[in-house]
């Protein structure tokens, strides 16, 4: 847990280092006080159905009434990272990226790289970074944009970044693939890429998940946007969160089933120009996944809205249409968008819908 006057980390059973002589790099997935993400990333992963693509350690400024950064408007970017080893991390280089709205990403051109910076991160402690150039959505994408802040240092020599842009696999990436719409529009569109991260044609599925998040909104309200929408975001249907530590008490149901209009709308296939991240063994990424949850049932990814064939490094750009829902004051709907292979997801994409009226708050 974080003291907040001493800007500490905190063994809950002991005072020893949880990371003996070394450092311990990490950016959050999720923010929970009853189980927080302390790093620990299993072999072969975080579990399937894990949402990683909300951290609450990457916020922007200035963004619009609903959260969303503007297209054509710079936006200034920051990340928290935290070392819970026992020594300070020195020479961490830290990387900003933009990605159009994506689910897997199969390509990273430098250009879209925004901006990078070393820092020192202190032993025990996180800091924040904040990135040294400012960002402009492009108008293409409405600003809807992809963010990925990745990190790394010789400090952490054999221990370090392994797998670039990979939330789910490296403790070093954290993701934001997150959208707001407003409960008081018409309909709108979502356009998502499909990218092939392997080094092998693939099948893919695109399947969807729907929660009705209810709680605490009163609290919500008092949020920072950016923070509010995470907290929406990373919502499961567990038993309700606790409300230690600030975080407002939310619930979430599962209502895949109820069909709110969500629809393939049209395909257009696009081929990258290239890519820089290295692609991965499909076989060899399926066996480590599965070890991480051998029980898992990808039912919980909800229902298939299309299935595309990929060959290494292709993208397919896809459109869906997202009708107006109003489910109430105070009621949330959150869509989870999540590319699958053969059971495994290796990508994702929320879409919040907001109930009228959470843009005047």
């Amino acid at each position: 847990m974080l003291d907040p006057n001493r800007n500490r980390l905190l063994r809950r059973d002991r005072d020893e280092p949880p990371h003996g002589d070394a450092s311990f790099l990490y950016i959050r997935y999720k923010e929970d006080p009853v189980s927080p993400d302390t790093g620990a990333r299993p072999f072969g992963g975080l579990p399937p159905n894990t949402i990683v693509w909300a951290s609450p350690d990457i916020l922007f400024t200035p963004t619009d009434a609903l959260g969303n950064v503007q297209a054509g408007t710079e936006v200034t970017l920051r990340t928290r990272i935290f070392n819970g080893g026992n020594i300070d991390a020195l020479g961490v280089f830290v990387e900003f990226w933009w990605f159009n709205p994506s689910l897997a990403f199969s390509a990273a051109p430098t250009s879209q790289r925004i901006g990078t910076k070393i820092v020192t991160v202190p032993r025990l402690s996180y800091l924040d970074v904040v990135c040294p150039v400012k960002w402009t959505p492009q108008f293409v994408n409405g600003g809807h944009e992809c963010l990925v802040v990745q990190c790394s240092s010789p400090s952490e020599g054999a221990d370090d970044l392994k797998y670039p842009f990979a939330a789910a696999l490296d403790r070093h990436v954290a993701q934001r693939n997150l959208t707001v719409v407003s409960g008081a529009q018409q309909g709108q569109n979502l356009q998502l890429r499909i990218g092939n991260p392997f080094r092998t044609t693939e099948i893919f599925t695109i399947r969807l998940a729907t929660l009705l998040v209810t709680g605490d909104m009163a609290d919500l309200r008092t949020r920072d946007r950016a923070e509010a929408l995470g907290f929406l975001a990373g919502v499961t249907t567990n038993p309700p969160q606790s409300e230690r530590g600030g975080i407002p008490r939310l619930s979430a149901t599962d209502v895949t089933e109820r069909d709110f209009g969500v629809r393939l709308a049209r395909t257009n296939r696009v081929e990258p120009e290239g890519s820089e991240i290295p692609g991965l063994d499909h076989a060899g990424y399926l066996l480590s996944r599965t070890r991480s949850d051998p029980d898992f049932n990808p039912a919980v990814f909800g229902r298939t809205l299309t299935e595309v064939q990929l060959r290494p490094g292709e993208i397919q750009v896809v459109d869906f249409e997202l009708p107006t829902v109003s489910m109430g004051n105070d009621r949330f709907l959150v869509h989870h968008f999540t590319q699958v292979t053969e059971g495994c997801d290796v990508g994702g994409y929320s879409v919040v819908a907001s109930p009228p009226g959470f843009e005047d708050r």
